[in-house]
């Protein structure tokens, strides 16, 4: 026994004995009923956790399932979009080896001219299209400046290489030579080309 509480007799009176044994089993008894309904809230609790936990395993294997399906179906789109367009370079392909073919150089262009054609049909099926530059003002969000020249000022007077853009979106830009008015610096290259955005 503690040191504290020795020698301590608690002096209870039988009629107190009784009452106080009577309020201990009344005491116990609604210690037990809250004990099992502590037990009971317990049991409803977990099962409503594991209910909730496997919901949310469920969810995030689906979810698991539906990355890895779009993943694969991403991953066959670009494939059968790839095979589409090399399938439709091989008729190109064919016209070169039939233009090299050819003994006359007349026939060996004619067929170059052929598979020009054919190269074009296939870019604008794609929803290719050439940026238009000579003639037009120079804009540095769709041309790059590899030189100037005599010529109209700010417009565009020799293209070098072509630009091209997908659905308005730009490919690559035109490389083109500018006009820097009538009578100044004639054909003066530019030191680094200016690029658009």
């Amino acid at each position: 026994m503690d040191e504290e509480f020795q020698g301590f007799h608690p002096q209870v009176t039988p009629a107190r004995e009784d009452v106080a044994e009577t309020d201990l089993e009344a005491e116990l008894a609604r210690c037990q009923q809250d004990l099992a309904e502590a037990r009971a809230h317990l049991k409803a609790t977990k099962a409503l956790h594991d209910r909730d936990c496997d919901r949310l395993l469920r969810q995030a294997a689906e979810t698991d399932n539906l990355r890895k399906r779009s993943e694969r179906t991403a991953a066959e789109q670009q494939r059968a979009d790839r095979k589409r367009i090399l399938r439709a370079f091989l008729p190109v392909a064919d016209d070169l080896d039939r233009a090299l073919a050819q003994k006359s150089a007349d026939s060996v262009v004619g067929g170059l001219r052929i598979m020009r054609r054919h190269l074009e049909e296939i870019l604008r099926q794609q929803g290719v299209a050439r940026v238009l530059s000579v003639g037009g003002p120079f804009d540095p969000s769709c041309h790059e400046a590899v030189g100037v020249e005599t010529g109209p000022a700010d417009v565009v007077v020799q293209e070098v290489e072509p630009g091209y853009s997908l659905e308005g979106d730009l490919l690559r830009p035109a490389r083109v030579v500018v006009g820097l008015g009538e009578g100044e610096f004639a054909a003066q290259e530019v030191s680094e080309p200016v690029e658009g955005p």
